[in-house]
Parts: C-alpha cells; structure tokens; sequence
C-alpha cells in the first residue's frame, strides 16, 4: 500500500508544477496605448532620462491591484503595452512641473488608441527657437506664468552631445540670470568640443522652478551641430 501511494504523490507534484507553469506563460499585453501630457493641447516638455517624471494606469476589479508605470519622454509622450478594459490614468504625486491636482482621466481601451493627459502648469515656454551660426547657440523663448505662487528658481540653455539632454546630462549649462517671465535671449559657446566624437551637439532650455520637484524643459531636443 504504501509503494502504490509514491507514483500518486509524484504525479500530483507534476500536475501542480504544470498548473503553475501554465498560470505564468500567459499572452502580454498587445495594445498599445499612446498620449501626451498637454496644456491647452500642447505637449509639456520633462526630463526624459531615468523615467523621471511617471503616472500610473489602474485597473479595478482584479484582486492584484497595483499599477501599471507609465513613463513620459522629453517630448511629454508616453506609451503602454496594455490589455482591453477600462483604465483610469492619474499623475503621480508630486511629478512634473504642474499643479499637483492628480486629476483621473478615464480610458476605455478597446483597441490602439491616444488619450491626452492635461495638467495645470505653473509656467509654459513658448516660441522656442534654437540655432546655431559656428560654433555658437542662441536661444530665444518666452516664458509665460499660468498659475501664481510660484516663483522661477532657474533658467538654463543646456547643451550636450547626444539628444538626451537636461540638468544631469549636458556639457554646456548656461544661466539666466533675470527670473522673470516675458522674452529671453540665452548664447552658448561650443568651441571647446572640437574632438570627432563630439561634433553633434543638441540643446534645450530647462525652467527650474522653486518648491516643484521636476524641471519644466522644451519639448525635445534641438540638434545644433553635426
């Protein structure tokens, strides 16, 4: 009696360990939902590096109730492999230069699809123009205050030799010194990177802006040399 128990207690451990095996090898997601963080339907510019600045999908109604991260680019863009079903898309607290109302926007996914994501930010940048005449940047942008109470901490013309440019990477940084809104004018110098592998240069302008954890930026960056 007691052999003929063995094969039994084997064959249970094998249907358990294929029943768990089948339990993990199931299909992922293959919608693909894209967006963009937007003021007034334009994009707002973020550090892109490192997954700085996140929101999050959730899903009601499953007993894993955790979200899905959602990572915004330079260019305030986003994208998610996602299934079908209702999702509501919240920011995180306290990332990103905006108002930190965590408003939900609800998304019924049935298919590909884009979804805007609009904040309230405390300043905007606008008619950005970046050049290049030699080895020498300009930059000309407005800033313009949406939401009060808070001041402007920093202005930065960053440059760098690869398009992932903002305050942690970047070769040049040149300062602002009026905080002020309105029209700036910001000159950068390249003459240093003269070596081959540093002849591409990109630049962008980033907003510091006091009391806000994440740096207000140009959406993208501006190839200036190369």
């Amino acid at each position: 009696m007691k052999r003929s128990i063995i094969p039994i207690i084997i064959f249970g451990f094998i249907a358990l360990f294929l029943t768990s095996c089948d339990k993990d090898n199931y299909n992922p997601p293959k919608i693909t939902l894209t967006g963009k963080v937007t003021y007034n339907g334009e994009p707002i510019g973020v550090r892109g590096t490192d997954r700085q600045v996140q929101m999050q999908l959730w899903q009601d109604g499953y007993d894993l109730y955790e979200p899905i991260e959602v990572y915004i680019d330079q260019e305030g863009s986003f994208t998610a492999k996602v299934f079908k079903g209702e999702y509501k898309l919240v920011s995180r607290d306290n990332h990103g230069p905006w108002v930190n109302n965590r408003d939900t926007v609800f998304v019924n996914v049935k298919g590909n699809m884009e979804v805007d994501y609009p904040v309230t930010p405390y300043y905007i940048l606008s008619n950005v123009n970046i050049t290049s005449s030699g080895n020498i940047v300009t930059a000309t942008f407005d800033i313009d205050q949406i939401t009060a109470g808070k001041n402007i901490e920093s202005i930065h013309l960053y440059v760098n030799r690869t398009q992932f440019v903002d305050q942690d990477n970047k070769k040049i940084d040149v300062t602002d010194p009026s905080l002020t809104t309105g029209s700036h004018t910001l000159t950068a110098d390249m003459s240093s990177f003269t070596k081959p592998n540093e002849q591409i240069m990109y630049a962008r302008i980033g907003v510091k802006i006091a009391g806000v954890n994440h740096t207000l930026y140009s959406t993208g960056a501006v190839k200036v040399r190369g």
